[in-house]
């Protein structure tokens, strides 16, 4: 399977199905890696493979070539800093950093990819210092210095920032998945996994993360084959031009989406969905969402319900009811909230309520 994915590596679509035959089958792959990778796919062993150097976006044959030629003459980067020191950052500039960076080619040196980033700037002002250094201190036959410089702080990117990110690097996702960041939303809405999809007589409900948006001319207008993700297969549904028409605005890769589908059969033998309505993530909370349930900490519920009142407030008023969970030892309890306190669940007041309550 390496040397399948090397052959096709400049061709995103064919890496990503590979990929994926590959998750089926049982394999695991390892990030891309400035100390342990190389420019083309490499088995670890039976069941792992590494992301070669060449597959990340914004690098080229000749930036991994430099690379590897930098390690092979002074061991293993010590850092990003020294990174930037050993290699010829005409070669390897700082596009091609960034892109390494997120791609998770220097986590095992830098877990936290935002400051890594971040940093990238100052480690090739000091790569340029050290090297103008080096010069002089050639002239005079001293020994250049080398000085430790601690990265940039900065904030570590939320998964669906880090995706993003990996996404512009790889054309695909590695490391894990959007749908992850949406499980807990999607999952219970859903009547269907996408592994399972099979010809029912009732509708069925179905929702994951875009994959790709293919629109063609038909006779009754333009219609739309989404293809979604939700981590068990990759399904492509069809949008009517009447559906499609009235999303197409909004419908893009990469986002949630729940959809009210018919499920036959073709007659082929197979199984053909057809989308009679679709929603984005917050107008299928509003749809479908039943209450929104609010857990306190007994020992501070007082403190915690007068913040969560606050926040709930701003979000009135809605359809969905709020109920107070409270956990305290050897109790548990819901209190329902009036309806003057139904809300609107959108995405903001749960990462608000999340961020105060640390659930």
């Amino acid at each position: 399977m390496a040397a399948n994915m090397s052959a096709v590596m400049n061709d995103t679509d064919k890496v990503r199905q590979l990929l994926e035959d590959s998750f089926a089958n049982g394999l695991k792959f390892e990030a891309p890696d400035v100390n342990l990778g190389e420019y083309r796919f490499v088995p670890i062993d039976r069941k792992t493979i590494r992301y070669g150097l060449g597959g990340v976006k914004g690098t080229g044959e000749g930036a991994v070539i430099e690379i590897l030629r930098a390690r092979s003459e002074g061991g293993p980067f010590r850092d990003l800093f020294d990174f930037c020191r050993r290699v010829n950052t005409q070669t390897v500039n700082r596009r091609t950093v960034e892109a390494l960076i997120k791609a998770g080619a220097f986590d095992k040196l830098h877990p936290n990819r935002a400051s890594a980033f971040a940093s990238v700037a100052a480690a090739l002002s000091e790569a340029e210092r050290a090297q103008a250094n080096a010069s002089q201190n050639s002239l005079f036959g001293d020994e250049p210095s080398v000085q430790d410089v601690p990265l940039v702080d900065a904030r570590p990117w939320e998964l669906l920032e880090s995706l993003a990110y990996e996404k512009t690097a790889l054309g695909l996702y590695l490391s894990g998945h959007p749908y992850e960041a949406y499980r807990s939303h999607l999952q219970p809405v859903t009547t269907m996994r996408l592994d399972n999809v099979a010809p029912s007589d009732n509708k069925q409900r179905l929702a994951g993360i875009v994959n790709a948006v293919r629109v063609i001319n038909g006779k009754n207008g333009r219609m739309c084959f989404l293809a979604i993700d939700d981590r068990t297969a990759v399904y492509e549904i069809m949008l009517p031009a009447t559906v499609f028409e009235m999303h197409r605005h909004w419908l893009k890769e990469d986002i949630p989406v729940v959809i009210e589908a018919r499920v036959t059969s073709n007659r082929d033998g197979g199984t053909r969905v057809i989308a009679d309505a679709i929603y984005d993530i917050e107008k299928a909370r509003e749809q479908f969402a039943r209450r929104l349930v609010v857990p306190l900490n007994g020992s501070s519920a007082a403190g915690e319900a007068s913040a969560v009142l606050a926040t709930l407030k701003a979000y009135r008023p809605g359809p969905i009811p709020v109920y107070i969970k409270v956990l305290k030892k050897g109790y548990r309890g819901d209190v329902a909230l009036g309806d003057e306190w139904r809300v609107r669940p959108h995405s903001d007041l749960l990462a608000k309520l999340k961020a105060e309550l640390e659930f």
